[in-house]
């Protein structure tokens, strides 16, 4: 069987942390796993180092006809047996090349409680809603991250439940690299033992909110806080 996890996300965040540590997992279990994204990219290159294919996917807007028609090729050619797309742009493009399901399946990974098509108003959202109908009605199955993500999507009445499952964000295995102790973390921060700790582990991009973390933490002044995570703020 030949899979490609699809995104044309440009970062690498919780999304393409999981899609590389999917597509490790999906190796080990003798899959043949390719990853579709843009490239050069961090997940690209975090791919390139993993031994796993990259497929050079740009991103290119909403709808993307470039990716659905290479995205067909490799379903007709045999080269994909499943396509698993990781957000609503890539979602729409693979539904768009199994218009005639030209021997692949469509699955689609919802990481998010709401995704950005249910905060549109007005044409966009008559738009969002008529693409969202294409794309489950070529979609095979979706899987959840979460119960929560799984009760958003059938709150939304998106999907047939039958055709959601839940399959919760996993981990790779830490026992390789025990964790250190919360005592020694704290002692090398510089950190009393019983102080309040508040810990935000994020990328540090405007869609996070990490600024209303701050303003909160003005009325905690007995708790300390610690921000981790790269980005643009």
């Amino acid at each position: 069987m030949n899979v490609l996890l699809l995104t044309d996300a440009d970062v690498f965040a919780g999304t393409e942390r999981h899609i590389l540590a999917l597509g490790c997992a999906l190796r080990n279990e003798n899959i043949h796993v390719m990853i579709g994204c843009p490239s050069p990219s961090p997940l690209a290159e975090q791919a390139g180092a993993a031994r796993i294919e990259v497929i050079p996917i740009p991103k290119r807007g909403r709808v993307d006809w470039d990716a659905a028609k290479l995205l067909r090729q490799l379903a007709t050619g045999g080269m994909v047996q499943i396509i698993h797309a990781h957000n609503g742009r890539t979602a729409l493009a693979a539904a768009i090349a199994l218009r005639t399901r030209p021997g692949a399946q469509l699955v689609v990974t919802q990481h998010f409680l709401f995704p950005a098509r249910t905060r549109r108003h007005g044409p966009g959202a008559w738009l969002s809603r008529m693409m969202h109908r294409l794309v489950n009605s070529r979609t095979a199955h979706v899987i959840a991250i979460s119960r929560a993500v799984a009760d958003a999507i059938h709150g939304r009445n998106e999907i047939d439940e039958r055709r959601v499952t839940v399959v919760h964000n996993g981990l790779p295995d830490s026992a390789a690299a025990p964790l250190k102790s919360a005592a020694q973390v704290r002692a090398e921060l510089g950190i009393r033992p019983g102080v309040p700790l508040v810990v935000c582990a994020a990328r540090l991009e405007p869609e996070k909110d990490v600024k209303t973390l701050i303003g909160a933490m003005r009325e905690l002044p007995n708790v300390q806080c610690i921000i981790a995570g790269r980005g643009g703020l």
